[in-house]
């Protein structure tokens, strides 16, 4: 279970860890996009909110960067996962909400998309 609780987990996580840092990723109802990291001893030392975000002039609300998936890597450079990510469609995550109405996105497709190392 995560340590941070402002965010709606998914029941996915994945795992990155070395000997003295451990990284947790989770899936949110919404998409990959948050993880918390753990020092050596197990102590959460960070929460990491998203894997970014973009807010364009003139919004009221900054769009996360999220990813359906990723993809896990190893070699010499030791061990990575990869997002393919891409930036919430607001109108989509307030469609069939009270906020709906009220706030106004003119957008109906990513602005950004990208990947995340």
């Amino acid at each position: 279970m995560p340590v941070y609780r402002n965010a709606s987990p998914a029941g996915e996580s994945v795992v990155l860890k070395n000997p003295g840092l451990r990284l947790e990723l989770y899936k949110r109802l919404t998409g990959w996009g948050w993880g918390e990291m753990f020092d050596g001893n197990g102590r959460c030392v960070a929460v990491l909110e998203h894997l970014g975000e973009v807010l364009l002039r003139d919004q009221e609300i900054p769009m996360r960067l999220e990813a359906a998936e990723y993809r896990r890597e190893s070699g010499e450079f030791g061990e990575r996962l990869i997002f393919p990510v891409r930036s919430a469609v607001v109108r989509e995550k307030l469609r069939g909400t009270s906020f709906a109405n009220w706030v106004h996105y003119p957008l109906d497709a990513p602005i950004l998309e990208g990947v995340h190392l």
